[in-house]
């Protein structure tokens, strides 16, 4: 007669794995916690003193101004100096580089709260579920990989949310499934345009990319809005 213990061994494996895979994301969940807490905290700093920053750096740009427009004929010394610095083209770059900082820092707060509502960490029982919030969260995560390569163009991904309800689940392990189904998609794409017969049709992309192409977008239609902008040479 067989043991009672060993009557379903395949589901005593399966059980034993799902508890490792659950541990494991535990683990990840701690840790991807761990380094958002990390991150946000010096991210919310700078964050915070950008708008004092701009407005004193704005006081000093008007003061200076207004020098200027009392005393036409400065010191020849000071005349030097604001040419030795560019003045002019001081005030206009240093608006545009706090500007780029504020388009920074809310693009790294914005990856710390989808790292942070991925993990769910807080949130270990069944609970009610946005389960847009956690596709868009995924969606951040993943935006690197959405980028073009040399052998496709960027994935544009086209959202049409309808009106849904909370859904009661762990959101931590629901959010994983986002990211299986999400990374198994893109890795599908990647692998079918890796594929030799897709190699001449690259080349008549680059080749489109140089000239008007009246029967579909060019590789050169598709853009990517970076966070900050290169200075321009003095």
């Amino acid at each position: 007669m067989l043991n009672p213990k060993l009557k379903h061994p395949c589901k005593t494996e399966k059980t034993q794995a799902q508890l490792v895979q659950t541990e494991k994301l535990s683990g990840l969940g701690q840790m991807v916690a761990g380094i958002a807490h990390e991150i946000n905290n010096p991210v919310n700093f700078i964050h915070a003193n950008l708008d004092p920053l701009k407005g004193y750096s704005n006081d000093l740009i008007e003061l200076v101004d207004l020098y200027q427009t009392l005393y036409p004929k400065a010191h020849p010394q000071i005349q030097t100096r604001l040419k030795a610095i560019e003045f002019e083209f001081l005030k206009e770059d240093l608006h545009k580089i706090v500007q780029s900082m504020d388009v920074g820092t809310s693009r790294i707060r914005d990856i710390v709260r989808s790292l942070r509502n991925f993990s769910r960490l807080d949130e270990a029982e069944i609970k009610p579920v946005d389960l847009h919030e956690g596709i868009d969260s995924t969606l951040l995560i993943l935006n690197h990989r959405l980028k073009g390569t040399n052998f496709r163009d960027q994935i544009t991904v086209v959202k049409h949310y309808g009106s849904l309800p909370e859904i009661e689940c762990y959101a931590g392990q629901i959010n994983q499934v986002f990211m299986n189904i999400l990374s198994n998609a893109i890795d599908a794409l990647d692998e079918f345009y890796r594929q030799p017969m897709h190699n001449s049709s690259s080349a008549m992309q680059k080749s489109c990319a140089s000239k008007p192409c009246a029967s579909k977008p060019c590789a050169s239609d598709y853009h990517y809005d970076s966070i900050g902008k290169e200075r321009s040479s003095r």
